[in-house]
């Protein structure tokens, strides 16, 4: 039995325009596509959301917004670190499996496991059907007693998009 963190804390992303503001370390540098072994593609049901995104090396690696052939964001993933010895990049460094918990839900259930064991990132991802939301409920496994200690480990969202992040507390 592992140790959760972080269960029952979805992040929402509400997209918004940024056009009148430069972004942070503009210009930046020259766009670059993403993997084209894309394992996954989704939006959902309802025509008021205007997000699409792709799966691939266990991440959400693309979102488009607000058309289908916007790209909007690349490499949404997350970076984990016990501060001292690892920092681990989840497309690169741990194990991937997608699934599709439900047939005909436009729902994909995706789990990276590090590679000995010691832990593992759980995450629910759907589009919003009535808003132009992408929904990723995250959930930490620690499995290494030695990774479950004060203070908690350094757990980070690496997102190069254009919108704000809103990270819920608690159940609802």
């Amino acid at each position: 039995q592992g140790s959760l963190a972080g269960e029952g804390s979805p992040v929402r992303i509400a997209f918004m325009n940024s056009a009148d503001r430069p972004a942070f370390g503009a210009p930046g540098i020259d766009p670059r596509w993403t993997s084209s072994a894309k394992e996954g593609l989704g939006t959902a049901y309802h025509t008021s959301c205007r997000v699409w995104f792709t799966l691939s090396h266990g991440i959400v690696n693309e979102i488009y917004y607000p058309t289908v052939d916007q790209p909007n964001t690349r490499d949404f993933q997350y970076l984990i670190s016990d501060g001292e010895t690892f920092c681990h990049e989840e497309k690169r460094d741990l194990d991937h499996q997608i699934e599709y918990p439900e047939r005909g839900a436009p729902l994909y259930r995706v789990t990276n496991s590090e590679h000995s064991g010691r832990y593992r990132i759980a995450k629910h991802i759907l589009a919003d059907p009535h808003r132009s939301v992408l929904l990723v409920h995250t959930k930490l496994e620690i499995f290494d007693e030695s990774l479950a200690r004060d203070p908690p480990w350094n757990f980070g969202l690496i997102i190069k998009a254009r919108f704000r992040i809103v990270w819920g507390h608690g159940r609802r």
